[in-house]
């Protein structure tokens, strides 16, 4: 009877422990919570970085908007043959990549699009992963050397461009 009361009494003292331990957890996380809010809350406090933030979400949204709306329209004649390109790569169609104009395509686009269309992503996901995330990214890189080159008014008047 003794042991059984002493086990108990040990099986509650390591719950205890254990709840502390996650207590513990809890307020280390809610404190790196809140020094995250707080600094980005002073990242946002700076009247550039809001701008930019602004230019970011709206450069996204404006590719978005416009490939949403081209979606079902016919593609551009570089589209076309940047995807035959990578069609062709897949099947081993390797005849056809070397025939007139496509000799003049450079192959790293046409590569990555193979690739992305072998991991069963479609012809939309390959753009958007190929055409629109670069293009959105382009806009902080044009921030960054604006802003290392004279300064964040001319980084957020670049970006803006």
């Amino acid at each position: 009877m003794a042991t059984i009361k002493q086990d108990n009494a040990t099986n509650l003292s390591k719950q205890i422990k254990t709840q502390k331990i996650n207590i513990n957890m809890l307020d280390s996380r809610e404190e790196s919570i809140n020094k995250t809010k707080e600094k980005l809350k002073g990242w946002l406090g700076n009247k550039y970085n809001l701008y930019f933030v602004f230019i970011l979400l709206f450069g996204t949204i404006i590719r978005i908007y416009y490939f949403v709306i081209t979606k079902d329209q016919a593609h551009w004649w570089d589209t076309l043959a940047y995807g035959s390109l990578a069609k062709d790569m897949i099947y081993g169609h390797w005849s056809n990549l070397l025939i007139h104009e496509n000799t003049i395509r450079p192959p790293l686009l046409p590569i990555l699009w193979s690739l992305l269309l072998r991991l069963n992503i479609g012809d939309y996901g390959a753009i958007i992963i190929l055409e629109i995330i670069p293009s959105i990214v382009s806009i902080y890189l044009i921030y960054l050397i604006g802003r290392e080159l004279y300064n964040e008014k001319i980084g957020i008047l670049s970006a803006t461009i």
